[in-house]
């Protein structure tokens, strides 16, 4: 926690209101990230294809978030850029990294792929200094160094 925490926080950024609601969201978001391994772990260890749980899953996820796009998705479909910039994300970030972490779930407890998936805000990280140029501070990068020690100690421990 404290590691995402000094990746988040490490920059300029003061602390607000909104640091604080987006914190809490992401604890949110987290709390269903589990629900939704263990669901989909369950339903695969129960015979289900990975491919078959996942689209039923994110299609699900869809219909129930369609609302939402309805409301505040209109300056994402104005423009044809905007278009292959949502297909783009929905088919190739999305679509094929969950696909893999279906067929992840398959072969592994649902533990070892979420401890697995705390790699993610540590791979965006160094994405973004290495693919976009942003620099990150000394706090941000003893965030990245936190949860790498914690995942070693995590995945060694047995």
């Amino acid at each position: 926690m404290l590691g995402l925490l000094l990746i988040t926080g490490g920059g300029e950024t003061g602390v607000g209101t909104d640091a604080v609601l987006g914190a809490l969201l992401g604890l949110v978001g987290g709390a269903a990230y589990v629900v939704y391994s263990w669901a989909a772990a369950r339903m695969m260890r129960g015979g289900q294809g990975s491919r078959a749980v996942m689209g039923a899953m994110f299609g699900t996820g869809a219909v129930v978030l369609l609302p939402v796009l309805v409301f505040t998705g209109g300056s994402l479909f104005g423009s044809a850029s905007g278009l292959v910039v949502a297909g783009y994300l929905a088919v190739i970030p999305m679509g094929l990294a969950y696909m893999l972490f279906g067929a992840g779930l398959r072969q592994t407890s649902t533990s070892v792929a979420t401890t697995l998936s705390l790699l993610e805000p540590v791979v965006a990280a160094l994405l973004s200094v290495l693919v976009v140029g942003e620099r990150l501070g000394v706090a941000s990068w003893c965030g990245v160094g936190l949860i790498g020690v914690g995942l070693v100690l995590v995945s060694t421990r047995r």
